[in-house]
């Protein structure tokens, strides 16, 4: 029997560059190169080459870790000194564990391992005064699936901060993800140093299938989440519930209640309930309700306020959504589930579409396009406000770099 290897790692170095030619530009330089490019006093000094036989002359650890971006370098603009990046970040991969080894006769060891359980990446950038190093240290467990257990932030003049992540056990070996507390901690040796309110920056509980802290059931669903309220006089943390959460036999959220949000029609906290219903008995839900509580004061204090959304079974599309205000907006897809007309509330759904969505797909001949058409008030429907975008990486970025945006400004 003959037998074909590949080690395939990707690229040695890739270069993007964003927007125009006068932003900035990232290299990043890989493992799997021939030459091995770590940090120094001075800077950055290339390490390694190619023995003979074309064999990479590397430690057994970058081999393992061949593909991982080994370094990244930032630059003004497209035509800067490839030596003077205005800042480059420098990974190093430590620590490898062996999981398990298969001997075989005549032929190498099969082994398994994770590729390291220690990552060190340290970040040198330029600044008005000079330069600035900061690092993360994240560290993991290999006796549970690499799960990560302490990130360890430092730059220069200012306290160390770790993040401590601690996680729930169970019946179930397998369920080794479930983090149960985040702790954030500062000051000297925070990844290790007692929890107290002086080094605290903040402190986080999960709680799973009704378990107390630290415990799971079968199937790991969140039904609690608390945050640290004090240190009482001993110097004990104090925790608060912020929500608790009910599911239905097929594990769906059926209510989440917030203990701390109360008023005189709510005095055991603001509960919303989530309701799912289908065609027939036994198939995939087409219609979701969602009841949250009126404030009191309200005329409809004591009652739910429902909002409902119907979709499409096959895949899981919103056809309709309507609001607490009663007031619906209506979707359609085409056979590939690509959005092609929406109508907002008060428009007939017999009439022409708000907003309308063509598609061309061409990988040759010209660039792939989205083009939108908006209904503008009293204008006629073939005089449509039209706008076409060109599908591409960069236009997929910016999109996402705009709603961000105004997430964070919401």
């Amino acid at each position: 029997m003959d037998r074909t290897w590949d080690q395939f790692r990707g690229f040695a170095r890739v270069t993007a560059v964003t927007a125009a030619a006068r932003t900035a530009r990232r290299r990043s330089r890989r493992a799997a190169t021939t030459r091995e490019w770590t940090a120094t006093s001075s800077g950055r000094q290339a390490q390694g080459g190619v023995g003979g036989g074309g064999e990479e002359r590397k430690p057994a650890r970058l081999r393992l870790a061949g593909g991982a971006v080994l370094e990244t370098d930032t630059y003004p603009d497209a035509s800067a000194d490839v030596a003077s990046p205005l800042s480059y970040t420098v990974n190093a991969y430590e620590a490898p564990a062996v999981k398990a080894t298969h001997n075989r006769a005549g032929l190498p060891d099969l082994v398994a391992r994770f590729q390291a359980t220690r990552v060190t990446s340290t970040t040198t950038a330029k600044t008005t005064t000079g330069t600035r190093t900061s690092s993360t240290v994240t560290t993991s467990d290999p006796a549970n699936n690499d799960r990560v257990i302490s990130s360890l932030s430092t730059a220069d003049g200012t306290p160390d901060v770790c993040t401590r992540n601690s996680y729930a056990t169970g019946a179930n070996s397998q369920m080794t993800g479930l983090v149960s507390e985040v702790l954030v901690v500062s000051g000297a040796n925070a990844c290790t140093a007692d929890q107290t309110s002086v080094n605290t920056v903040s402190a986080t509980r999960t709680l799973f299938d009704g378990q107390g802290f630290g415990g799971a059931g079968a199937k790991g669903e969140v039904t609690g989440t608390q945050v640290l309220d004090r240190y009482d006089g001993g110097g004990t943390a104090e925790y608060v519930t912020t929500t608790t959460s009910t599911y239905d036999a097929y594990g769906r959220v059926t209510s989440v209640a917030g203990p701390t949000v109360t008023d005189s029609a709510n005095p055991n906290g603001a509960i919303t309930t989530t309701a799912y219903s289908s065609a027939n008995p036994g198939e995939v839900p087409n219609k979701v309700v969602t009841g949250t509580p009126a404030p009191a004061g309200a005329p409809d204090a004591g009652t739910p306020r429902t909002s409902t959304v119907t979709v499409d079974p096959g895949r899981a599309l919103p056809l309709t959504a309507t609001d607490l205000n009663g007031r619906t907006t209506t979707k359609a897809y085409d056979g590939l589930g690509r959005l092609r007309a929406l109508w907002i509330p008060g428009r007939d759904t017999g009439a022409s579409a708000s907003v309308t969505f063509d598609y061309a797909v061409s990988g040759t001949q010209s660039p792939s396009t989205v083009t939108t058409k908006t209904l503008r008030p009293g204008v006629p429907p073939t005089a449509r406000r039209r706008r076409s975008s060109m599908v591409s990486a960069v236009a997929c970025r910016r999109s996402a770099i705009r709603r961000s945006r105004r997430t964070r400004a919401g």
